[in-house]
């Protein structure tokens, strides 16, 4: 396996941040999307007093 290195130093500074906060973008939205999809389902399956409940802990 061939280990890939960036180096930070060199290079179009906006190309580089932004190859490096893609990952993370894209770990954010679907955290977004898990939490809404939850919020759906709890809602659904067990109602809004269980919903309220499972968020305050």
């Amino acid at each position: 396996m061939t280990s890939r290195v960036q180096n930070m130093t060199e290079g179009k500074p906006l190309r580089l941040i932004l190859f490096f906060a893609l990952p993370l973008m894209l770990g954010n939205a679907f955290q977004q999307l898990y939490t809404l999809v939850d919020t759906m389902v709890v809602g659904q399956a067990l109602g809004v007093t269980a919903l309220g409940i499972a968020y305050i802990l």
